[in-house]
């Protein structure tokens, strides 16, 4: 909470005012390497459940994740490691973070790691 004084004619009136973050965190610049490459698999991972909504098959092309919404975060590396009918898996990682991250649709969440040959 911050507190504004506001100067009336010779007298102030002090308001208290909760200042609330406007947008998402990214566009204020607030994640963590970590939380741009998770938010980068969590992104992917709305695109590709709408992707297989009218195909056959998930996708491993990264341009048609980015049709479908996917916005890869700035500085992060990211690659579609495996996609079929029933499954995915895929990795990021920040150019300047040690670890990758990776999301199997399996999992249903970002996990520390890459794409394991048992979710290929």
């Amino acid at each position: 909470m911050r507190r504004i004084s506001v100067f009336l004619g010779g007298g102030v009136l002090a308001l208290s005012v909760a200042l609330s973050s406007v947008g998402p965190a990214s566009a204020q610049g607030g994640l963590t390497k970590k939380e741009k490459a998770e938010e980068t698999l969590k992104d992917a991972a709305t695109a590709q459940e709408s992707y297989r909504t009218s195909h056959p098959t998930y996708t491993e092309s990264r341009a048609a994740l980015e049709a479908e919404g996917l916005v890869v975060r700035r500085g992060v590396r990211f690659l579609v490691v495996h996609a079929d009918r029933d499954s995915y898996c895929m990795d990021a990682k920040h150019r300047r973070a040690r670890r990758w991250q990776h999301y199997y649709s399996e999992d249903g969440a970002p996990t520390p790691g890459r794409c394991t040959p048992q979710e290929n």
